[in-house]
């Protein structure tokens, strides 16, 4: 996703030192990157250009009662060359308020796109869709990345592909000095500006570690905030987000990592939607504008749209959006403060007290607690401790009885549970003790017919596998006289 903090020079092209917040294989194919400050094509990055046939600013297919939303290619905040989130907002205004429709479907093909305007086309589309009550899928059969994911968390249920992606929620950013480029080729570039600030994003000014500091600082703040959008429909904390550091997830691995609620098909997602759709009870309510205000009326509601936050040619659908989204706000605020209010008289009932004694008594309840995690952490620890030796007295075992090989050690024992490593010793096969080097056979083993005597070449494949179980020093012996041998030979 493009973070915009600098016009762009060049319109539609795509900048190369705006900070991203995109999956690195968006660099792929179609509109060239091109230099912001002289316009020139950098060689090799190129975006992928999906120029579609119906256009970005087509409205909705439809499938039965199922509106479908088609969301591809790299998003900007104005539909232009590529679908942006002005066009992919009153799409699904429209689409949930067609009398038609009985469910949504978002279908994504998309890597991600610009940030400018995506966290509003978010919070729009959720209060749209809960004051439509009509039920939202989204369905992912490629991929949907970063600001893509992020419209598809509007959905009730994200589905996706055995093949389909999701995720790569986070940012990138990168700056560009071309200073000894410009020495090398003759050039001097002197930038006049005020405030040390403003050429730091200029590929003709050096980087400065305040300036990798400040753009960090711009990265993980945005980064933040998409957690945080993403957290509040998918019920995944922001810090478990962030922890997953920008990863994409295909298919089963998606739903394990709580980005997505199955694995389907197309065909499946659309059924579906339409069952539930035509369950579902939508909020048929409608409001009109009239005319009979003349041009005064006209001016009233262009005021109402910006104190809204929307633009002067925004819908009638938006602004009902905006509106319930308001009164949502308000109701929200007013039931925290009711609970707040709530808990605190209970606590001074539960307590017996008012004021600052109440305080102190909960102080001393919450150091009480700390104590309490302290003897439980220590306790933890401890039984850590005695399960670390108890394993380590296991493999010592598997390693004596021949059970466990230096590879399994390796990359299973070390690792494994108490009860997994009994139970593999318990039923493993134990290798019989190497005995001292002889001609034959030590007392008690008894060496499988036709093998005494006999030279290396002239055993058979099973022999030398009895032969391995049964003496395995013999066995040793008889091949390392036979490459010997071969290597004098």
């Amino acid at each position: 996703m493009l973070i915009e903090h600098q016009p762009r020079a060049h319109g539609r092209d795509f900048p190369i030192d705006d900070v991203m917040a995109i999956h690195p294989s968006v660099f792929g194919a179609g509109a060239p990157i091109v230099d912001r400050w002289s316009g020139v094509p950098v060689a090799g990055g190129r975006f992928w250009n999906f120029l579609m046939g119906d256009g970005p600013e087509a409205s909705f297919a439809r499938s039965g009662a199922v509106a479908v939303i088609r969301i591809a290619g790299p998003l900007m905040k104005q539909a232009s060359y590529f679908d942006g989130y002005d066009s992919i907002r009153k799409r699904f205004a429209a689409a949930l308020t067609d009398p038609n429709t009985r469910a949504v479907l978002l279908l994504f093909d998309s890597p991600s796109g610009t940030s400018a305007r995506l966290l509003n086309a978010v919070r729009t589309m959720n209060a749209a869709k809960a004051a439509a009550k009509k039920p939202v899928f989204a369905f992912a059969d490629d991929v949907a990345w970063s600001a893509a994911y992020l419209l598809a968390s509007v959905a009730d249920r994200i589905l996706l592909g055995e093949t389909g992606s999701v995720g790569s929620i986070g940012c990138m950013a990168m700056l560009l000095d071309r200073t000894a480029a410009n020495q090398a080729a003759g050039l001097r570039v002197e930038l006049i500006a005020s405030g040390k600030q403003k050429t730091e994003s200029n590929p003709d000014a050096p980087i400065t570690d305040d300036a990798i500091k400040r753009v960090q600082a711009l990265v993980d703040d945005i980064a933040g905030r998409l957690a945080t959008i993403v957290s509040e429909s998918r019920t995944i904390s922001p810090g478990k987000i962030l922890a997953m550091e920008a990863a994409t997830f295909m298919g089963d691995a998606a739903v394990r990592a709580g980005l997505a609620d199955g694995v389907s098909t197309l065909e499946q997602v659309l059924r579906t939607a339409e069952a539930e759709g035509q369950a579902a009870k939508p909020n048929t309510t409608t409001t009109s504008s009239g005319s009979s205000g003349g041009a005064k009326g006209e001016t009233k509601m262009k005021s109402v749209l910006l104190a809204l936050g929307l633009l002067e040619t925004a819908s009638e659908a938006e602004a009902v959006t905006a509106v319930t989204a308001l009164k949502d706000q308000h109701r929200q605020s007013a039931d925290k403060a009711k609970a707040h209010a709530d808990r605190l008289g209970a606590l001074e009932t539960l307590i017996g007290k008012t004021g600052e004694e109440a305080a102190g008594t909960v102080r001393g309840l919450l150091a009480t607690a700390e104590a309490h995690a302290k003897l439980v952490a220590q306790h933890t620890e401890l039984a850590a401790a005695v399960a670390q030796k108890e394993r380590e007295a296991l493999v010592a075992q598997g390693v004596a009885s021949g059970q466990l090989t230096p590879a399994l050690v390796e990359k299973w024992a070390e690792q494994a549970s108490i009860d997994s490593l009994k139970a593999f010793l318990a039923i493993a096969p134990r290798a019989i003790p190497a005995a001292p080097l002889r001609e034959a056979a030590p007392p008690g083993v008894n060496l499988p017919e036709g093998i005494v005597g006999k030279k290396w070449s002239e055993l058979k494949p099973m022999d030398k596998h009895d032969l391995y179980f049964a003496n395995r020093a013999l066995y040793d012996a008889l091949k390392a006289e036979h490459e010997r041998a071969a290597s004098a030979a």
